[in-house]
């Protein structure tokens, strides 16, 4: 090219030699090794090479010889050469040892052994590397496994195995009503928030609420409202819902949600359904649980009674003509008016099968008006109209004459308490029923409601099908099953049936049988998808049907409401942790005592669930159903140590999301002043016994979880207001030591009054500012606070000031600040020197890695402060003495450099002496 000298390959080749000779003589320049592995793979190419012809034939062989002898390289010399070359010893030491060299032995042996050494550093290295990371992604994974399970449990089935049919597809219109009910759900949430949150100030007083009448007006007033969009069915079957629920824990004489008479404590039914630690269903199963059974049927009883008495005034309503009610109708008269709308056909005719006597409303059925009369409560009125028209019903089949007529048998039968015949008297009434009804008479031309009074009274065939009269209508069904249960243990039953031991029912037997028939049993046509619920709460299957509402996405709202309600008395199970589902809310487990399945509903987790939804836009709201979950503090261990803890989990959460510490968990002014939050205010609902307990478990904790969450600015207030105050300067120290070399923003020069909060400062410096004056203000503070953290905060401040100082090129007073720091040693002898050296390892980690900035923050200040005064025109007296000046202090801050040398990155000990160069 050019000019240049083309240089031949003889040329080239003794050129390279020569440069080879030149290194080998060069003492500085280490030998290079190859690897063992590396060595061995090119010796393997090497003779693979050699054993291996050309693929190019003998004619490009000798085109190559006379290429290479052109360029001046005897190429059958240099094989020649290659093919002597004895390759025995190219593993063995660079330089032979003698047997003799044990000094060199040992250096060969101590450089394989750090060699080996490396190598299974390197390997562990690796391998813990892995092992952690798996272990990482395995914790990470599992965490958000668990959170997306809860996410997808909003939208499947919690019915315990059992799926709706309603989840399969539906019509058009059908699908229209279920979506109208999510968004009139909406309108219901506010109405119920309203009543939780009177339930928990009536909580605060130790005063009682009629949670399930409130709600359920609640629920009414919402879905009644113009423009609901709900269908009346639906609308309907909700309050009817809510109203079986007040029935069955005994709310009554209730005006707006207070007690008149007769209140209904909180938790006043825990003791008998939730069992204790060993057992259970122990307590459910024994005295304190038949009581509250018997109960529970009582209130399931009452409530249907007051369903059939609305159902005959609509169903007259309906038709009042072919009713035929009268101006002052009576109670009799009423049902015989109904009769007539339901069962009579347009000539007033009645169905061949009804048994029909003549009374004062004319021609009655007789069976199904007493049936209807003891429906609706009104056993008194039944009483009477048999006994007033005994010879009538006496007539009417000469075999239910006998002692006293079925006159006799509803006297004795209404006269006891529980409703049971002595044993004569009923071994009398079976014979009579066996005459009768087993014998050569049945079918279907037997009166249905005849046949169901006899087995009602006489406790006969109850597990056998009813006549579909009764049957076909659900709470027909329900009422005479209802009527039939007895909590009676299985000596009682049959020393007091005989051999009626097949016939006894109990409460949970009853819910046994619902749960076993089915969502399609009782909804055939599957468009009433709150009535199987209802059903399930009047059978005592409380978790079922709550779990069961739940699964329907229009009812998810009141599901949470249902069950808190239950909770409020006791009547809810909840499982301990280590029995609860990540998915399901529903879950069972076998009582270690009685072998019984037991059903249990994740509260908590329902109520996380809900919370979920609005917490960010309302967060006292939130707060108010939060605190429910304490309603189980009173539950056996560990659940109840589990559900505190739950609950002050759910409102750390909700502090830490909603960075509402204001209004949550109260203020600390700059000044000191405090003012307390809302969660202060109810500290007896989540089961906390003072302020101080609430400092510690919520707070402070919440501060902590902030802490590692990297949330500086949150733990730092929140450790304030926990007034766990070395610890707030523990982390305003440390998030100093991270920002220190920031550079300052508009918000670290505004001043802050000593009445505003601390909630309003978003700059860390401004903030530890501002702490450190509040602390110093307050003798009672400051004698609980470390005096070494306080000054490391100082400092750290400090030095901000200086880098802050730097970044305008106010280098002097820069440079003045961090002297009267004297953490670095511009001055002094070497003594002086060394001893601040040794004192550093004191110094706070804040500082401590920040050392190598700090320096090199120094150096150039120096640096500069040196350049311009030797670059200025103008000089005086004084100049060359400042400017050694500067060169001691630089040779100074280099000495103390190099006493911390492992201390300070390499990078910035070159800065350093480059520095330092110029100022020489």
């Amino acid at each position: 090219m050019g000019g240049e000298k083309t240089l031949s390959l003889t040329e080239l080749l003794q050129q390279s030699r020569q440069l080879n000779a030149q290194l080998g003589s060069r003492a500085d320049l280490p030998n290079i090794h190859l690897g063992l592995d590396q060595i061995e793979a090119q010796s393997r190419k090497i003779a693979q090479t050699r054993a291996t012809p050309f693929a190019l034939g003998a004619n490009n062989d000798s085109k190559a010889h006379y290429f290479l002898a052109n360029g001046g390289i005897d190429a059958s010399g240099l094989a020649d050469t290659i093919n002597q070359t004895n390759i025995a010893n190219a593993f063995e030491p660079l330089q032979p040892m003698s047997d003799t060299d044990v000094d060199s032995y040992l250096r060969h042996s101590r450089e394989q052994i750090i060699l080996s050494a490396i190598e299974e550093s390197r390997r562990e290295t690796m391998a813990d590397f892995h092992r952690n990371l798996a272990k990482a992604q395995t914790r990470d994974w599992e965490a958000q496994k668990v959170r997306i399970l809860e996410e997808l449990g909003q939208h499947t089935h919690y019915g315990g195995g059992q799926q709706s049919s309603s989840r399969l597809g539906m019509s058009t219109s059908r699908n229209f009503s279920q979506s109208s009910g999510i968004t009139v759900g909406g309108a219901r949430s506010g109405k119920y928030l309203a009543v939780v949150e009177r339930l928990n100030a009536h909580r605060i007083d130790s005063v009682p609420f009629a949670i399930a009448s409130a709600l359920g007006e609640a629920a009414r007033s919402s879905l009644t409202a113009p423009a609901s969009g709900v269908d009346s069915t639906f609308s309907q079957d909700l309050y009817e819902s809510w109203l079986a629920l007040a029935s069955l824990v005994g709310e009554e004489n209730v005006v707006d949600g207070e007690f008149l008479r007769d209140a209904i404590r909180e938790r006043q039914y825990a003791a008998a359904y939730l069992g204790n630690a060993s057992s259970t269903a122990a307590a459910w199963l024994g005295r304190e649980g038949r009581d509250l059974r018997t109960c529970l049927t009582s209130g399931a009883l009452k409530y249907l009674q007051k369903y059939f008495n609305n159902l005959i005034d609509a169903r007259i309503a309906s038709n009042p003509i072919k009713a035929q009610l009268g101006g002052k109708p009576t109670t009799l008269g009423k049902i015989v008016a109904f009769e007539r709308v339901a069962f009579a056909d347009r000539d007033g005719r009645w169905p061949s099968e009804l048994e029909v006597i003549q009374t004062e409303h004319g021609s009655t059925p007789v069976w199904a008006t007493i049936f209807y009369l003891l429906s609706t409560g009104n056993e008194k009125e039944a009483l009477e109209f048999v006994i007033k028209n005994e010879d009538a019903i006496r007539s009417l089949d000469s075999t239910t004459g006998g002692a006293g007529g079925f006159s006799s048998y509803f006297q004795a039968w209404l006269g006891n308490a529980d409703h049971i015949l002595s044993k004569p008297i009923r071994d009398r009434f079976v014979t009579e029923y066996n005459s009768r009804f087993r014998g050569t008479f049945g079918g279907d031309t037997i009166d249905g409601f005849k046949l169901t009074l006899f087995k009602l009274i006489g406790r006969i065939d109850i597990n056998k099908n009813f006549p579909s009269v009764v049957s076909k209508d659900t709470e027909t069904w329900l009422w005479v099953q209802l009527n039939l249960v007895r909590e009676t243990t299985v000596e009682e039953a049959s020393s007091e049936f005989g051999d009626a031991l097949r016939d006894r029912l109990t409460l949970e037997d009853l819910g046994s049988r619902v749960v076993k028939l089915g969502e399609r049993h009782f909804d055939p046509k599957n468009n009433r998808p709150i009535h199987y619920f209802t059903i399930l709460l009047l059978s005592g299957q409380f978790e079922r049907a709550i779990a069961h509402l739940y699964s329907r996405s229009q009812y998810q709202v009141d599901a949470v409401n249902f069950a808190s309600a239950l909770t409020y008395y006791g009547l809810l199970r909840v499982p301990s942790l280590e029995k609860a589902s990540h998915a399901m809310i529903l879950t069972s487990t076998v009582d270690a005592t009685t072998g019984q399945e037991i059903m249990m509903l994740d509260f908590a987790k329902l109520i996380q669930k809900y919370v979920r939804l609005f917490s960010r836009t309302d967060v006292k709201g939130a707060l108010q159903y939060i605190y429910l979950i304490c309603l189980n503090a009173d539950c056996a261990s560990p659940i109840k140590e589990e559900q505190i803890a739950k609950c002050h989990e759910l409102i750390r959460a909700l502090v830490i999301e909603t960075r509402q510490y204001f209004e949550l968990l109260g203020d600390v002014r700059n000044d000191g002043v405090k003012t307390p939050g809302v969660i202060e205010n109810s500290l007896s609902l989540i089961k906390l016994a003072d302020s101080k307990e609430f400092l510690t478990n919520i707070v402070g904790a919440a501060a902590a979880q902030s802490e590692a969450e990297n949330r500086t600015k949150d733990a730092i207030l929140l450790y304030n207001i926990a007034e766990e105050y070395d610890r707030v300067l523990d982390v305003v120290n440390r998030q100093l030591g991270v920002s220190l070399i920031e550079p300052p923003t508009r918000a670290s020069q505004e001043t802050i009054s000593p009445d505003s909060s601390l909630t309003k400062v978003d700059d860390i410096a401004q903030l530890a500012k501002a702490i450190l004056q509040s602390y110093e203000r307050q003798n009672q503070i400051l004698r609980l606070v470390s005096r070494k953290k306080r000054e490391t905060c100082q400092t750290l401040l400090t030095l901000k000031e200086c880098f802050d100082l730097f970044s305008r090129n106010e280098l002097e007073k820069s440079l003045s600040t961090i002297e009267s720091l004297d953490l670095i040693p511009l001055h002094g002898d070497m003594v002086t020197i060394t001893r601040k050296a040794e004192s550093f390892k004191d110094v706070d980690e804040g500082i401590a890695k920040n050392l190598s900035e700090i320096l090199l923050l120094v150096m150039n200040c120096i640096s500069k402060l040196y350049q311009t005064l030797k670059s200025s025109p103008f000089g005086d007296s004084n100049r060359h003495q400042r400017l050694a000046d500067y060169r001691s202090m630089a040779r100074g801050l280099m000495l103390f450099a190099g006493m911390l040398r492992l201390r300070i990155e390499p990078s910035t000990f070159a800065q350093l002496t480059r520095l330092d160069v110029y100022l020489h």
